[in-house]
């Protein structure tokens, strides 16, 4: 069973598991999902199934300011 992984907490409890902070050190802030409807929890994870990724929204929209850190 080489490759398989366990993300099983709602979507909801994992979105808070994942907030952060800007550079600027003020509050707290929640991730977007993009294509929520493809998570979904499990115990065991295929090497094929969608998992969730933190990722900087520079990877997503070149038109961002260098300074928004945003996930």
């Amino acid at each position: 069973m080489c490759g398989r992984i366990s993300c099983h907490l709602p979507r909801d409890v994992l979105t808070r598991a994942c907030a952060y902070r800007n550079r600027q050190g003020e509050r707290r802030r929640l991730p977007e999902w993009r294509d929520a409807d493809k998570y979904c929890p499990s115990y065991n994870k295929s090497p094929r199934s969608s998992s969730p990724v933190l990722l900087s929204r520079l990877h997503f929209e070149k038109a961002t300011h260098i300074n928004d850190s945003a996930r």
